[in-house]
């Protein structure tokens, strides 16, 4: 039988070793990397776990009762010297005290004491620390510090530098490795000969109790590894003809999607949060069961956790749970439908808009809370990498890395998420929008197949979903966010609607999906002002944010674009020139995109990717854009137009959010180009649909050229753009740290436009998560918030019929936020709506007015003589833009004037408050003092 010679349009036959795609070989090493990784964290906290014993013929003197100790107040005096020096000669090795042993929240064993070796030319380098037989820490001891007591007590004056101070983090990861209960805290000292001796002390310091870990579950931390894995082990699925063969690549984007609804299942499931609400609830006077795990609570991120999360659980404590009226808010309660960001839960339709706070109506207050954090990432995650995929031509792969770049950025996680909120809301109307206006095709895959209508039900539910999108869009009620992306995206869309005009149509179907899309949007938004009428009025005629002076742009820092470099460091300092959510960013490499554009133009670029300009309309929309906005940063707007553009609501500072989007828009649309199977030849047109390989071309050396300049004016840019930073800034990143991520930054820009793009790609978005990631603490949410036990009693009515306590909270406003979290009612909290009815109580002229007319973290202080009128009660000042203070005369303020049954204070401002007519102490524990108000007082 005559051999058959190949198919010019069939596949090339591949070796079996190469059905592989060889871009997805990183991510394929990255899962089994993370699997190793896992593997030996795991032997090596069994390992741990193994109780080391001290050698005995190491430790040369132990305590015994002959010999005195030093302890705190316990310092012996000059006649018992002598004892010291002989259990220094009977050791031979060293001496030392254990003094104290302090556990603290965060649970660190923090041991203070002294040790000095026997022999001056014998250093103290280690300490090795046991709880009961498990062996707690071996390391350095630290540098002593001087104790003149020791030296003074023992007749040793050479003994100066004897002091140290040993923090020990107790076991996170598996804290269960560490038993709760009484043990013996054994410590002994190494030399650097090697020579061990045991500390001393009061038996008494050795003996501890230590208190169960507040960490989750075992069965918790499972179903955050697996929701962790989810997502990792679908993207690292095979690829090649071989594998698409057994499963088709619609069947793997299908299961990758499932797994980011897997994963959201799993991380609500087991109650997981990165709320910072622990700073909340630590040190006021509520009772929880808060459980941080992993990460360090943000103090920067006061919006969320002083803010918005405990409005949001006031909603499920208030006397009627969900009302819109909330009273535990100020004297007249405070209406919650104008909390913005994520919202707070309102038993209304427009509830229906926002999707973050449905757990709260039907889960208990630790998975509603898990609900709320993690929704917005998800949404955006999801929504995000369908469009990459849809409009812009990026496999999944690349589109799920580019989609986790934007929604887990330094500037999405160190607002807590907002900004993917928002972003997700946006680009589900895109999505909704684009298959509303598209027409069905009989074969989705000939240009020239007959089409036919889309059925009404299909537009309808497409017009339902882009209302729903938009009324969410709308409620997130942050105008500096929602301006910037609407500039961005409308134009956007337009141009994808020209790029796909060809399968467009319009007919009854979609005249019912926009009517469908009109009503619920102002169904929903109708409810929203109907419910809310009064407070969003009060809010539009404030001073702030109402009133909010013109944006024109032009202010931005000249180093705005080069943030995003150092943000492993400055997303994790705070100084008066920086905060967390100011300095998180995007590591901005808009110089390669531009240049890579460029290539795409040229004759010899379209001859290697075998491709003419990828998707024009959609790169002119986007690079205008950027244009437009960096214009606005560093040049400005005339304020006319500003304000007839709305761009008069958009702070500068602000715009990361749509800028970020755009570059990671472009940086798709550039991977898209290399993936474009319809302009390659055919013979090879099975092959890079399966594998995702574009030609295999050299490259030109006008290519490489522009490459390499890219990259090179990339670094040298970025280091230009570090030394106007202000002093304190560039001392965070030192020299040694800055070149490299220069040069970092320079390599990532010269291989985005050369063949080894993928390489690039995977260093942005490794750069990017390895930054944000580790911001946002991981704990579980509290199941509940509860008043102190001490303090309970006495705000309970004596009479059930009788009207509820009423708390001012003096200076104290962490303790005042918590308390309204927990139930009780609380005068001044944190009010979106400015609580007006009670400011003209006090103030009846209204001369203070444009003080309080203002969202407002409402304060109540002691005020210094300088500060009131001759004779004066109290004062209003509003010291910031979003802080209101009342400053009150400790003994002339009469406290029924705030209409109040009680004042809370702490321990500094009570001693001044005792002294004042109109209150009565009736309790006080800690640092916390309760006062009972005397009607006319």
């Amino acid at each position: 039988m005559p051999a058959q010679s190949p198919s010019p349009c069939a596949p090339a036959a591949r070796p079996p070793g190469q059905c592989w795609r060889p871009w997805l070989g990183w991510l394929r090493w990255l899962g089994w990397a993370g699997l190793w990784l896992c593997a030996l964290l795991w032997l090596a906290s069994a390992c741990q776990a193994t109780p080391m014993r001290p050698p005995a013929a190491a430790l040369t003197s132990a305590p015994d009762a002959h010999t005195p100790a030093i302890s705190p107040g316990a310092i012996p005096d000059p006649a018992t010297l002598s004892p010291w020096d002989a259990a220094l000669v009977e050791s031979g090795v060293g001496l030392g005290v254990l003094e104290s042993v302090t556990l603290t929240p965060e649970r660190t064993l923090v041991l203070k004491g002294w040790a000095v070796s026997a022999q001056p030319n014998a250093f103290i380098t280690l300490a090795h620390v046991w709880l009961g037989e498990q062996p707690l820490y071996t390391g350095r001891l630290g540098l002593l510090y001087p104790r003149p007591d020791v030296a003074r007590a023992t007749n040793h004056p050479e003994w100066l530098h004897v002091g140290f101070e040993l923090p020990i983090a107790l076991p996170a990861l598996w804290p269960e490795r560490l038993p709760s209960g009484p043990a013996t805290l054994r410590v002994h000292i190494q030399r650097g000969d090697g020579a061990q001796f045991a500390l001393r002390g009061d038996p008494g310091v050795f003996q501890l109790d230590l208190p169960p870990a507040n960490a989750p579950a075992p069965a918790a931390r499972w179903l955050l590894a697996l929701a962790l894995l989810a997502p990792l082990l679908a993207l690292a699925l095979p690829s090649g003809i071989r594998s698409a063969r057994l499963l088709p690549p619609a069947r793997q984007r299908a299961l990758f999607g499932g797994s980011l609804l897997l994963s959201l299942a799993l991380l609500v499931a087991g109650g997981w949060t990165g709320s910072s609400l622990a700073l909340l609830l630590q040190h006021a006077p509520v009772t929880h069961d808060m459980r941080p795990y992993l990460g360090v609570a943000q103090t920067a991120r006061t919006d969320e956790w002083l803010v918005v999360t405990p409005l949001a659980i006031s909603q499920t404590t208030q006397p009627e749970p969900m009302a819109a009226i909330n009273p535990l808010h100020g004297l007249h309660g405070q209406n919650m439908n104008v909390v913005g960001m994520t919202g707070a839960p309102v038993a209304n339709l427009a509830a229906l808009a926002k999707p973050a706070t449905w757990g709260f109506f039907f889960l208990d207050l630790r998975h509603a809370l898990a609900w709320d954090w993690w929704l917005p990432y998800f949404l955006c995650l999801g929504a995000l990498w369908l469009l990459l995929q849809r409009w812009l031509g990026t496999p999944w792969r690349w589109a799920a890395v580019l989609a986790a770049t934007y929604t887990f950025s330094p500037y999405s996680v160190s607002f807590s998420g907002w900004p993917a909120y928002l972003t997700g809301f946006a680009v589900v109307g895109l999505l909704a929008a684009d298959r509303l206006w598209l027409r069905r095709s009989h074969a989705a895959h000939a240009p020239h197949a007959a089409s036919s209508a889309t059925p009404l039900w299909a537009a309808a539910g497409w017009g339902l979903l882009l209302g729903w999108a938009a009324a969410g869009f709308v409620l997130v009620l942050y105008p500096g966010w929602q301006i910037a992306l609407a500039y961005l995206l409308a134009p956007l869309a337009l141009a994808w609607f020209w790029h796909s005009r060809q399968r467009r149509g319009w007919g009854s179907a979609q005249w019912l999906g926009l009517l469908c899309a009109a009503l619920v949007a102002q169904a929903l938004l109708g409810a929203w002002w109907l419910d809310g009428q009064a407070a969003i009025e009060a809010l539009r005629t404030s001073v702030y944010p109402g009133q909010r002076s013109t944006e024109v742009g032009g202010y931005a820092d000249p180093w705005a674009l080069a943030k995003g470099m150092g943000n492993f460091i400055t997303m994790f300092q705070s100084s008066l020139w920086a905060i967390p959510s100011d300095s998180g960013s995007f590591l901005y490499v808009l110089l390669p995109l531009l240049a890579a554009t460029l290539a795409m133009c040229l004759p010899a670029g379209q001859r290697v990717l075998h491709a003419h300009m990828h998707r024009p309309a959609l790169l002119a929309a986007l690079w205008a854009y950027v244009g437009f906005a960096l214009l606005f940063m560093f040049v400005g707007l005339p304020a006319w137009l500003s304000e007839a553009s709305l761009w008069a609501r958009v702070p500068v500072i602000r715009l990361d959010a749509a800028l970020g989007l755009a570059q990671t828009l472009l940086l798709a649309w550039w991977v898209g180009a290399q993936h474009r199977p319809d302009h390659l030849p055919s013979a090879a047109l099975s092959n890079a649909a399966l594998s995702g390989t574009a030609s295999t071309a050299p490259w030109p050396l006008g290519l490489r050229a522009l490459a390499l300049a890219s990259g090179l004016g990339l670094a040298a840019w970025l280091w230009w753009l570090h030394t106007r930073m202000l002093a304190p800034l560039q001392a965070w990143q030192t020299a040694g740290a800055t070149a490299l991520m220069v040069a970092l930054a320079g390599l990532l820009g010269a291989l985005l436009i050369g063949p080894r793009w993928r390489i690039a790609i995977a260093l942005y978005a490794l750069w990017t998560l390895a930054a944000a990631l580790p911001f946002n603490p991981i704990g579980q949410a509290p199941t509940y918030v509860r008043v102190a036990d001490a303090l309970a009693p006495w705000l309970a009515p004596a009479d059930a019929s009788g009207p509820p306590a009423r708390v001012a909270v003096v200076r104290e406003n962490r303790w005042a936020n918590a308390l309204s979290a927990a139930g009780v009612a609380v005068l001044n909290t944190t009010f979106y709506e400015p609580p007006l009815r009670f400011w003209q109580q006090l103030d009846p002229g209204g001369a203070a007015a444009r003080q309080y007319h203002r969202y407002q973290h409402l304060r109540i202080l002691l005020a210094e003589p300088q500060e009131l009128a001759a004779g004066a009660a109290f004062s209003i000042f509003a010291p910031t833009l979003d802080h209101v203070d009342l400053r009150i005369h400790a003994q002339r303020m009469d406290f029924s004037l705030l209409g109040v049954s009680h004042v809370l204070s702490n321990a500094a401002d009570a001693a001044h408050l005792r002294q004042n007519p109109s209150l009565q102490l009736l309790t006080q524990e800690g640092d916390w003092h309760l006062f009972a108000v005397q009607p006319g007082g």
